[in-house]
């Protein structure tokens, strides 16, 4: 993807999301908000943390942050950290330790004891990535980098909204 494409997908995600809240009136489902791009001192301080911690920023991920450094509520209860969040939050996300590497780069959290992570056991040479979110009760969705990632969350909310439209018209035949 392009940072053009990466752009207009979280804005469509945004979209589709506020439009199935509108329908189905739910006023309290927290709107998504992009943070403006990551500065290039930010985006170098976290390569910077990340090589300390044997490890490369994927391509993809950067190519994101350079678009919106964190983005909140894209995920019920999960935000996308910005790039200081990530440096200055490994402290705490040792409490996902028992997920193997991936608490050394996490890159999603929220209220709950949910989280998404780029996993280093998948790393190819050039540092790309699987990003992985783990819900509350441990179930697990890997996708093959934060582009998969955008397209599926794209495509299942059409996909929903396309459902909760049908609903709402099989209700006003009744």
């Amino acid at each position: 993807m392009t940072p053009d494409e990466i752009k207009q997908c979280i804005a469509d995600i945004i979209s589709t999301g506020d439009e199935i809240d509108r329908i189905l009136e739910d006023d309290e489902a927290p709107t998504p908000a992009p943070a403006p791009p990551a500065s290039s001192q930010d985006l170098d301080l976290l390569s910077s943390e990340l090589a300390g911690r044997g490890l490369k920023m994927p391509a993809g991920y950067k190519m994101l942050l350079s678009v919106h450094n964190g983005v909140a509520d894209l995920l019920p209860d999960l935000s996308f950290r910005s790039a200081r969040e990530i440096i200055d939050s490994s402290e705490k996300d040792k409490a996902w330790r028992s997920f193997g590497a991936m608490h050394n780069f996490i890159v999603a959290s929220g209220r709950t004891s949910a989280f998404g992570a780029f996993d280093p056991d998948t790393a190819t040479s050039e540092g790309d990535m699987e990003l992985v979110f783990v819900s509350e009760v441990g179930d697990v969705d890997r996708y093959a980098g934060v582009e998969e990632f955008l397209e599926s969350r794209r495509r299942i909310l059409v996909e929903d909204l396309a459902l909760v439209k049908a609903d709402r018209a099989m209700l006003a035949d009744d």
